[in-house]
């Protein structure tokens, strides 16, 4: 498995790159310090699958950069990294169509399973942006789901959705079939009038949408209803 690495700091870097080879031998690492050189690397490597940026960079600003490794190679998931952890640089990073935002300095347990998530669909999110400072009065956070026209399951779904979880993840967590799952994704992206996950989650931050206690878990044996 081939990762593309655009990071300018050679030490992290190195770092980074030790830890994907100490995780699995499998793993391959290109780096690249800057996304000119990045986009160029691109153009000759079909075999990468997964591209980690840091959000700041020499030359061209890893958003920026961003916009155009997704607008150039869409079928390449990226994740950003960065030392700064702000709930409106993450839902920047999503709605330029990140797939996750890693904190430097985090566990590499945590960068792994990041990495393991997003390589099998879902969205990673660092855990601050779920606690509740982000979702205060005055950030917004205080209307329910069901205010802007969900069901409790549909709110649960996108409570999910919002931790990054795919719809097979969503399926066990809530106990029901997969298929049933993507009626509710489909469902939840009619009401938020959006596309896509990444669309879903910043809609419903811009919204103030209060999903916290919706990510029920019947593995954890929390009653749900039925549907």
């Amino acid at each position: 498995m081939k990762f593309l690495l655009i990071e300018d700091n050679e030490v992290f870097r190195r770092g980074f790159e030790a830890v994907l080879k100490d995780s699995d031998p499998a793993f391959e690492t290109l780096h690249s310090d800057s996304c000119e050189a990045a986009l160029k690397l691109l153009e000759h490597d079909q075999q990468i699958e997964l591209i980690v940026l840091d959000r700041v960079l020499k030359g061209m600003p890893g958003l920026e950069g961003l916009t155009l490794l997704r607008r150039k190679h869409p079928n390449i998931p990226v994740v950003v990294l960065s030392a700064y952890i702000d709930a409106p640089a993450v839902y920047d990073a999503l709605d330029k169509g990140a797939m996750g935002y890693i904190a430097k300095g985090v566990d590499t347990r945590i960068i792994l399973s990041a990495i393991k998530l997003v390589l099998n669909g879902g969205l990673y999110l660092p855990a601050e942006i779920f606690t509740s400072r982000w979702f205060s009065p005055t950030t917004g956070g205080n209307q329910l789901p069901e205010a802007f026209g969900f069901t409790v399951r549909q709110a649960q779904v996108l409570a999910w959705i919002v931790k990054g979880a795919s719809d097979k993840m969503i399926a066990r967590k809530l106990g029901i079939e997969e298929g049933t799952v993507g009626t509710h994704v489909t469902t939840v992206y009619r009401k938020l009038d959006v596309t896509k996950r990444a669309e879903a989650i910043v809609k419903a931050f811009e919204l103030g949408m209060d999903l916290r206690g919706y990510a029920v878990d019947v593995t954890l044996k929390s009653k749900v209803p039925a549907g």
